[in-house]
């Protein structure tokens, strides 16, 4: 009579799925369908927070120019009989504006966060002046940061460039990415 023989069992190797436990592959599925459930919820949260940001950020800009378009303060010597847009009430820190007039810009810069007034490097001039007038908000990379600008024409025969800072919209998206970050390595 014959000894029955032990059938030999596969190695198991990691390389081999089809040799991994029940178990392993069950842990590995439902980790891997937590990972893809985090990131969709994480770029749905992310695509909705920049659409929220962004309209909140149109309105503020939207706002800001009709400031400084408005009549402001009295212009010592003024632009063609107008007030400088950055003498606008009312604009906050980091606030650009710029004064369009022939191809050229005889007014404009930064507010600093003490009101003083920063001028416009050469690039940022020629980044400005390349702005279309169509209303709509565009993102420009200027010497100061990156801004959010609309030039209007504003009927007196010169167009006004107002731009506010990405900065705090880039802050709050950075912060809810380390955040999803975070909470799914968690």
């Amino acid at each position: 009579m014959s000894s029955p023989r032990a059938t030999p069992t596969p190695a198991r190797s990691w390389l081999k799925p089809d040799t991994w436990h029940l178990r392993t592959r069950l842990i590995l599925l439902a980790m891997a369908l937590l990972v893809a459930i985090c990131g969709a919820v994480g770029l749905f949260s992310y695509t909705s927070m920049d659409n929220f940001l962004t309209g909140q950020l149109d309105e503020q800009l939207s706002q800001a120019a009709k400031l400084s378009n408005g009549p402001g303060r009295p212009g010592l010597g003024g632009f063609n009989g107008r007030t400088d847009p950055l003498d606008a009430r009312g604009q906050s820190v980091g606030t650009l504006n710029a004064r369009i007039l022939d191809g050229q810009i005889p007014s404009g810069g930064f507010l600093n966060s003490d009101t003083a007034r920063l001028a416009l490097d050469p690039e940022d001039k020629q980044t400005l002046l390349a702005l279309t007038r169509t209303g709509f908000p565009v993102d420009r990379s200027l010497s100061n940061g990156d801004y959010r600008s609309v030039a209007v024409d504003t009927g007196y025969g010169d167009i006004l460039v107002t731009g506010l800072p990405l900065a705090a919209k880039e802050s709050t998206l950075t912060s809810l990415v380390w955040t999803f970050v975070f909470v799914s390595l968690g």
